[in-house]
């Protein structure tokens, strides 16, 4: 029991800190541009009266430290709203996110993500959603997984988890270490800060 207890905490720790690099390479609201962004695509279709543009087929917006890809890209460039969707890649900083559908404020780098892959090798983390509403990431469905996600490879999942970017406190629901789909165990909740952890 030990052991297996000595292991949960590692597989925690790892998970945790995948995230927190994760966050830490995100743009913050500082970091986010002022420079005229460029658009490029297949075919356009602006919207004077919703001042908002449509850009669909192999699409791309960029910006000084940000670039999306997608299938089709939606800005509305009043409120610097970005939608894109549909084999949607983001690159911002050191961070690169793979989704199906991103929903971006350009005012502030608040954004969601939907059916989402990221990482830094070779750790792989997916969910069906992050959110970042402020300094607050929320994640749902998540797990996460050392290089390719194989039949039997040893995993960490969990329902939901929340981590407050400047406090490092974190909740973790229904988090399982698991081999393959099979858990191993399931904590209902678990609560606490990443950098007290660490320094335990």
């Amino acid at each position: 029991m030990l052991k297996s207890v000595k292991s949960y905490n590692l597989m925690l720790l790892l998970f945790l800190n995948l995230l927190y690099l994760f966050l830490a390479a995100e743009p913050n609201d500082a970091n986010f541009p002022t420079k005229e962004p460029s658009f490029e695509a297949d075919d356009f279709y602006y919207s004077e009266d919703n001042q908002s543009v449509k850009a669909i087929g192999n699409a791309v917006f960029s910006t000084s430290n940000l670039m999306l890809m997608a299938d089709e890209i939606f800005w509305d460039y009043n409120k610097s709203i970005i939608v894109a969707q549909g084999g949607v890649i983001m690159s911002s900083l050191e961070i690169r996110i793979l989704a199906q559908k991103i929903h971006l404020d350009l005012t502030n780098g608040n954004f969601e993500a939907t059916e989402l892959k990221t990482g830094f090798h070779p750790w792989v983390l997916e969910a069906d959603k992050l959110s970042r509403i402020k300094t607050s990431y929320e994640l749902t469905n998540v797990n996460a997984y050392y290089r390719h996600k194989e039949s039997l490879e040893p995993n960490l999942s969990a329902e939901s988890l929340e981590l407050d970017q400047n406090t490092s406190h974190f909740i973790a629901k229904r988090l399982s270490p698991r081999i393959g789909t099979l858990p191993l165990f399931i904590f209902p909740t678990i609560e606490g800060n990443l950098e007290k952890q660490n320094s335990s």
